[in-house]
């Protein structure tokens, strides 16, 4: 995609996604794809989490952004329990 954005490296962080949502960029995006490892809760699913550069982005914080994605996918081991909200 020519309009595709990449967060790579040390710009992929918890802090840089927190400001990226902030300024409202997140919800310019039409889809949102994580390629990371992630830590899945069973038990409290909201708990579940992407591992980012400098801490976990959870779920439940993932779920309270505006995001205009049709589609937010999670490419990560432990990512393969379904969740649908």
């Amino acid at each position: 995609y020519s309009d595709a954005r990449r967060v790579l490296n040390e710009q992929a962080s918890l802090r840089a996604l927190r400001a990226l949502h902030a300024k409202g960029e997140l919800a310019e995006y039409d889809v949102i794809h994580f390629a990371s490892h992630a830590f899945f809760e069973p038990a409290q699913p909201r708990l579940s989490s992407i591992a980012l550069r400098d801490g976990p982005l959870t779920f439940q914080e993932l779920l309270s952004w505006q995001l205009g994605a049709r589609l937010v996918c999670v490419s990560a081991c432990e990512g393969g329990g379904a969740i649908s909200f």
